[in-house]
């Protein structure tokens, strides 16, 4: 009779991309081996551009980017899970406390240094290439909790481990 017929399903299906099914399989493994290590204030995160290794309250000489040795040792655990991922680029991003009264311009830079000062310790003890990793200074733009208190101040005194997805440059 030329007539048609239109069947609709709805579904609360969640369709997943390759990306999503890689990154889930990569934080899980990063999750664990962290876990393992008991490497201490490092959170593993999805986000848009990537897995991300928040590594909260990271210790730094005061005012400079010259980092503690317990700091070293954390890197060179958080060095040794990267080794499974070279072939993804890494964004390091530094983060700074904005207390108030606090010049930004500054932030900014102690930010970016600190950030270098992460990305040369993982090329120097073999983790990374230079060309493989690049860096930036997000000063306290990006807070995750208030400057007002110690702890939220610590939270916000952080490096991010950014980790591209597979053939992105």
């Amino acid at each position: 009779n030329a007539s048609s017929l239109l069947v609709t399903r709805e579904t609360n299906e969640e369709i997943k991309t390759v990306t999503d099914i890689v990154r889930e399989r990569d934080i899980k493994q990063l999750s664990s081996q962290i876990q393992s290590k008991k490497v201490a204030n490092v959170e593993v995160k999805q986000a848009e551009e990537g897995i991300i290794l928040s590594i909260e309250n990271i210790q730094f000489e005061a005012e400079s980017a010259v980092l503690t040795d317990s700091e070293k040792a954390k890197l060179t655990n958080i060095g040794s899970m990267l080794a499974s991922l070279k072939n993804r680029k890494l964004s390091i991003v530094g983060h700074a406390a904005n207390p108030a009264g606090s010049d930004e311009k500054e932030l900014l830079a102690l930010s970016a240094d600190r950030a270098k000062s992460v990305a040369d310790f993982l090329v120097a003890s073999g983790f990374r290439t230079k060309d493989s990793v690049v860096t930036r200074g997000m000063g306290g733009a990006k807070p995750i909790a208030s400057n007002e208190t110690a702890e939220g101040r610590s939270k916000n005194r952080r490096v991010e481990i950014v980790i591209g997805d597979e053939g992105v440059e």
